[in-house]
């Protein structure tokens, strides 16, 4: 007998089956017929909701971008903390990403296209946030922002050599970015008019 399910949910089985199968055997060794079947469908059905494995893949990776960033969310989002503590905050977390559930995927041989995408939609999510909370911090401290769109863009996009790296996260690495954001903040702010 057929289970009938919302579309919704049926779109996050299939989701949440691709990716596990993109994580344990690679994306190359999966097929939309695998991906059906591990998700207990049919492929029809599973074409249905993505034409294409790259489509699924990208819808996949958005998901799991949301995911991560749900981590740092909390933390860019505190009235309490400070812009400083914010910042070591996210590079501890991102010291110990690997804890997070495919990051042996995306740092796996031949996975480094993968994990520059989701560095890109992982920024993309992140962006209003981290910029929020710039602003606010230099409210705060009686101070504004030069090109405040501008400079959060190069923070984030700035770091996409060093977080996608093979070897990341190395903390040498995070350790000297961190410092890099401070003088880079400092060199953008000026006394509030």
């Amino acid at each position: 007998m057929r289970t009938v399910k919302e579309p919704e949910e049926r779109r996050r089985e299939i989701l949440d089956a691709a990716m596990r199968l993109f994580a344990e055997r690679g994306y190359d060794a999966v097929s939309m017929r695998d991906i059906s079947r591990a998700a207990g469908i049919t492929a029809g059905l599973c074409y249905h909701y993505f034409d294409s494995k790259q489509k699924l893949f990208a819808a996949a990776l958005d998901v799991y971008a949301h995911e991560c960033a749900d981590a740092f969310l909390p933390i860019l989002d505190d009235a309490r903390l400070t812009l400083a503590e914010k910042m070591d905050a996210l590079f501890a977390a991102a010291a110990e990403e690997g804890n997070l559930r495919y990051h042996e995927f995306f740092h796996a041989q031949g996975s480094h296209a993968f994990h520059r995408q989701l560095f890109f939609a992982l920024s993309e999510r992140l962006r209003p946030h981290v910029l929020a909370a710039v602003n606010a911090d230099a409210r705060r401290r009686g101070m504004t922002v030069e090109s405040p769109e501008v400079l959060v863009d190069f923070i984030l996009n700035g770091q996409l050599g060093i977080m996608t790296a093979p070897d990341a996260p190395d903390r040498r690495k995070l350790a000297l970015v961190r410092g890099y954001l401070d003088v880079l903040l400092a060199s953008q702010t000026r006394p509030a008019p």
